[in-house]
């Protein structure tokens, strides 16, 4: 008798519908909010980067392009070396390979990062290191990649 009483209680349990799961993406903590013309300064200031235009529009995992323009304060900054190091923090880890040269872009102080492919979902730091004649300084941008 006690097989029939329980055999109902746990049909009823297995017909509940259950709550849609709802992927994370990771992206817990502080991060800086995507919009194109977005700025950081350099960490002793000696430089501003513009996130002139990413794609895609937020950056996200994948393969992605960006344009940076660089001033020193007064003037556009020409002629310097710049490189992208993805990190994810989080994980510990950046991409193969683990860093991107910029060349030259079409206006003056515009660098062109080469392609570079997130490849997962999460909080990415954007680890940028700015050198011109005997200054080097470093911006991080820090962007959620939602997947």
């Amino acid at each position: 008798m006690r097989a029939w009483i329980l055999v109902p209680f746990v049909l009823g349990a297995c017909s509940d519908t259950p709550d849609p799961v709802v992927p994370s993406t990771g992206c817990e903590g502080a991060y800086d909010v995507f919009s194109p013309g977005i700025t950081a300064e350099t960490d002793r200031g000696s430089f501003t980067l513009e996130l002139v235009s990413a794609t895609p529009d937020p950056p996200d995992v994948g393969d992605n392009d960006w344009v940076i323009a660089i001033s020193d304060g007064s003037q556009m900054l020409q002629g310097a070396s710049v490189i992208l190091e993805p990190w994810m923090p989080a994980h510990g880890h950046g991409l193969n390979p683990p860093t991107y040269i910029a060349t030259p872009g079409s206006s003056p102080g515009e660098y062109v990062i080469p392609t570079f492919d997130l490849i997962m979902p999460g909080v990415w730091e954007f680890r940028i290191n700015v050198n011109r004649v005997m200054v080097s300084d470093n911006a991080v941008f820090t962007f959620c990649a939602e997947g």
